[in-house]
């Protein structure tokens, strides 16, 4: 494999029926690798490691399944499984000193980002898509990280819908222009309070006064 004046692809334990991990055998990290599907030949996903900068490795399956490894660390064992083969990711040899700078190309489908989601957070949409094509999957989680913490409990206790008690429709600011899903919105199962009682009601414009 490769062209001349290039050490390329070595085979981990022997390569044959054998599945690719990271620091041991029990070590299947998602974060280690991109899992690409309809690559039917070794040879394929091979190509694809050698133009997927960081490559460290493949693992392909004649299902079609391929998955390009970038751990740093490099693929660090395997374990047998049928079918499966692995393989060490040597490069070109060059003269050149190491660079410092790591780059990483992401190539994977839609349906592979969504489902990430879906896993990683509340479920995907089209501009959660678009942010996640732009990096990887180890980038998408340590920005996550920084963001600040945000309260599920804080968000609810703004939104929560308390029985009014005695205060009157007046200090409720009953009617007031909140949409439903703003700060300071509230939902009740009644409409028309203690404090109404005798009260005229005026109907006009389809709304009661």
């Amino acid at each position: 494999d490769g062209s001349p004046g290039s050490v390329d692809f070595s085979p981990v334990d022997g390569a044959i029926d054998r599945v690719c991990r990271g620091a041991d055998a029990s070590d299947n990290n998602p974060m280690h690798f991109t899992m690409l599907a309809g690559y039917f030949s070794l040879e394929a996903c091979k190509q694809n490691c050698r133009q997927t900068a960081g490559c460290v490795g493949i693992e392909s399956h004649s299902g079609g399944r391929c998955e390009v490894w970038t751990r740093p660390e490099g693929i660090g064992a395997s374990k047998p499984a049928s079918g499966y083969n692995c393989y060490r990711y040597e490069g070109e040899s060059t003269t050149e000193p190491p660079s410092t700078t790591r780059t990483t190309t992401v190539i994977r489908s839609a349906e592979q980002d969504a489902q990430f989601l879906i896993q990683a957070s509340f479920g995907p949409t089209r501009a959660s898509l678009q942010a996640l094509n732009r990096m990887s999957y180890e980038q998408w989680v340590l920005e996550q990280i920084s963001l600040p913490a945000s309260s599920h409990r804080e968000y609810y206790r703004k939104r929560v819908s308390p029985r009014p008690g005695p205060k009157s429709s007046e200090e409720m600011e009953s009617g007031s222009p909140r949409s439903r899903c703003k700060p300071g919105s509230r939902w009740v199962n009644h409409a028309i309070l203690t404090s109404d009682e005798n009260l005229p009601i005026k109907i006009s414009a389809n709304k009661i006064y």
